[in-house]
């Protein structure tokens, strides 16, 4: 004789998680991306910075780059036409809607040489630093005989004769 056994059905969270996020990635895959930021690639060198922007299927004459402020933004609006079938599904992760990125500049920056690139659905946009003056190291003196130094506190051969230079604190009697 078969016995039937019976096993009551426990709750398994990690189950209901799965479900949950399955249902959740499903939800965000149908809608219509709003505004998306694209991916990017910074470079620095010694005399400029070169931005690369991800911008596929956006046309170069539907791209804007402005600067206002130390902001730079590029964005633009990628449109995609879908086909509709009447006997069967088609399936899309490539979405419609608007690209924006915005990069703070750090200061120095030449935005009136500024150039941009369009390429293969990269946008490249060089930016120039400002020219700054060249670091210099500075000696230090340790006889003041000469120079802003000389004047303002007197020269070693005034103070040994007794003599106070002009720029020097008067004596109290």
């Amino acid at each position: 004789m078969n016995h039937l056994i019976y096993r009551p059905r426990t709750w398994n969270a990690f189950a209901n998680w799965d479900r949950e996020m399955d249902r959740f990635f499903d939800d965000l895959r149908t809608r219509e991306i709003d505004s998306v930021s694209p991916t990017c690639e910074v470079e620095e060198t010694d005399d400029h910075y070169l931005i690369s922007v991800d911008m596929p299927g956006v046309p170069k004459d539907q791209i804007k780059i402005e600067f206002q402020d130390q902001h730079l933004t590029i964005s633009g609006e990628r449109k995609v036409q879908t086909e509709k079938k009447e006997s069967g599904r088609i399936y899309s992760e490539r979405r419609n809607g608007k690209l924006h990125r915005v990069f703070q500049l750090p200061p120095g920056i030449q935005s009136e040489r500024a150039e941009a690139h369009h390429e293969d659905g990269v946008i490249r946009v060089y930016l120039p630093k400002a020219q700054l003056a060249k670091t210099r190291e500075l000696k230090i003196s340790s006889s003041p005989e000469t120079g802003f130094f000389g004047k303002w506190l007197g020269s070693a051969k005034n103070k040994k004769d007794g003599l106070h230079s002009t720029h020097s604190s008067p004596e109290v009697a």
